[in-house]
């Protein structure tokens, strides 16, 4: 699944919808890529904004070579597959973007295409790890979890990450007392929020690339 993200929102802007006030200044990213740090929210910390590096390492891996390949968790095989089966138990995590980008296959081309919501946040549903490298240092990552894409999402491609838009399912995802069936069901749950949708252009494709004309 080809997927990037961005964020591009003030301290201020946080405050007002999230309630959060961050002691130190964002930094706006408009082309987040695997193996990039990124702003999460997780259960452990639910009144703290963190960064952490997108792409899932497992406290059990012998070294971090694979992580760009764990940038998204499908939903399909999370509650049992090796690597996510504890981490969407006990750690999981928001994901904050003003939008995401998509890649729609053409032919023998992928044209990229730019989702979000005017003026929100995204709040994209993850799960964290935090793995310990050989010479002692302590990496957090994250994936962010992938489901079938839905309403006009679905004319672009067949995945698109999980957004949860209501505060209660927000909190609910973060909560420690969730229960594995319910968060199945936040997972499953039918996404019927109008997205802006537009083609973008091609230098989205290059990661150095990292401007807001990007995003027309």
């Amino acid at each position: 699944m080809d997927i990037r993200f961005s964020f591009s929102y003030s301290n201020e802007k946080v405050k007002k919808q999230l309630g959060i006030d961050i002691p130190y200044q964002l930094q706006t990213n408009y082309n987040i890529g695997a193996d990039q740090a990124a702003y999460v929210i997780i259960n452990q910390y639910p009144d703290k904004i963190q960064k952490f590096k997108w792409g899932l390492i497992p406290h059990n891996a012998l070294n971090a070579t694979r992580s760009s390949n764990m940038i998204i968790a499908m939903r399909e095989g999370i509650v049992s597959k090796p690597s996510y089966r504890m981490p969407i138990r006990r750690q999981r995590c928001l994901v904050l973007a003003d939008s995401y980008y998509l890649w729609k296959p053409v032919l023998r081309n992928k044209i990229p295409y730019r989702i979000f919501q005017e003026g929100k946040i995204m709040m994209m549903a993850g799960i964290w790890e935090v793995w310990q490298s050989p010479e002692g240092h302590n990496i957090p990552s994250f994936s962010i979890i992938g489901v079938p894409a839905k309403n006009d999402v679905s004319a672009v491609y067949k995945r698109m990450p999980l957004v949860l838009h209501e505060e209660m399912d927000q909190k609910r995802w973060l909560a420690d007392a969730t229960s594995l069936q319910d968060l199945e069901l936040i997972m499953d749950k039918v996404d019927n929020t109008p997205y802006s949708i537009h083609q973008i252009g091609d230098e989205i494709n290059n990661l150095e690339n990292n401007y807001p004309d990007l995003q027309k």
